[in-house]
């Protein structure tokens, strides 16, 4: 395991007291560059007896990793978003949360690549475009949608190269959208906000606690 995750940048983050390793809430989260980086800015304090560990890897990667800290017994709880909790929450057993983009980070985003330009482009999922439509009613911008799934993440950069063909040239989306973006000298702005992370950390967090606990009741009755 240790030997797969050096492929990757990780990192842990826990509270200034620690206990034994073994009586730890371990949460895992599938990262990449931009989400770790607004974790790192959130500066989270999980309580002590949890342990949050923050990999960077995308896709196939971060399946691979998950499954491998899965089988180890490494983790008790998965944290991710986007494309990365979309492949992973299929394939492992342990409760997965999944970070939402909400309507107002949305609207953030928007105010935000405002300043580049009035004609952006958002790259969601489908359940994400309801939210998106009642942002649009408050911000004047020329938005265009461009509706992505796992199914699809191989032809970003297509899509990416079509927008810039129609002039588009600030696009907002996740971790993946914004390196590509940013690849072809592009404006990206980042859709996830800190207050989504943290509620996604504080659930995690709840789920790994109520889960140790049914462990110890049970335990008691046997």
């Amino acid at each position: 395991l240790d030997e797969i995750v050096r492929t990757a940048k990780a990192c842990y983050i826990t509270s200034h007291f620690r206990l034994r390793s073994r009586t730890m809430i371990r949460i895992t989260v599938m990262s990449a560059p931009m989400l770790s980086s607004v974790i790192q800015n959130l500066r989270y304090a999980p309580p002590p007896n949890v342990t949050i560990r923050v990999i960077d890897a995308i896709l196939e990667e971060a399946l691979a990793i998950a499954k491998r800290i899965e089988a180890a017994g490494e983790a008790d709880v998965f944290v991710s978003g986007g494309g990365n909790a979309r492949i992973i929450s299929g394939a492992v057993k342990k409760p997965l949360v999944e970070i939402s983009v909400t309507g107002f980070d949305i609207l953030h985003a928007l105010k935000a690549a405002r300043k580049f330009s009035d004609r952006v482009a958002v790259f969601a999922y489908r359940e994400q475009i309801e939210r998106l439509e009642d942002a649009l009613d408050v911000l004047a911008m020329q938005v265009r949608t461009v509706m992505y799934d796992s199914d699809r993440f191989p032809q970003v950069e297509k899509m990416m190269d079509e927008l810039l063909d129609e002039d588009i040239r600030t696009v907002i989306g996740s971790s993946l959208v914004f390196q590509t973006a940013q690849r072809r000298g592009m404006n990206a702005v980042f859709i996830y906000s800190a207050d989504s992370v943290k509620r996604a950390l504080d659930q995690a967090v709840q789920i790994g606690l109520f889960g140790r606990q049914e462990a110890n009741r049970a335990k008691e009755f046997k």
